[in-house]
């Protein structure tokens, strides 16, 4: 069952991105060619609030991932909650 947007959204920045497997939908802050600019953006995404974001090496960039979902519907609901804080967020299928 789908939880009351408002839930969902606490629980994806209040903890740890659960461990899913198959198809992984990964809710993206940013992108960046180097890992230092990745780093330096990451410390500034904790400090704005959300502790377990992460960095994911994804050829060629470095991608801050704020959580992850295994279905699209979930991933979707979260990133139009985000956009606010960040304007770019987008999903990352793998």
């Amino acid at each position: 069952t789908v939880k009351p947007k408002e839930s969902i959204v606490k629980e994806a920045v209040a903890k740890p991105a659960e461990k899913v497997t198959g198809t992984i939908f990964y809710i993206i802050a940013g992108s960046f060619s180097t890992f230092e600019a990745a780093d330096t953006e990451l410390k500034n995404i904790k400090l704005k609030g959300y502790p377990n974001a992460y960095i994911l090496k994804n050829e060629p960039l470095f991608r801050i991932v704020l959580t992850s979902f295994n279905t699209k519907e979930k991933a979707d609901i979260v990133k139009n909650e985000l956009k606010d804080n960040f304007p770019g967020v987008w999903v990352l299928k793998k």
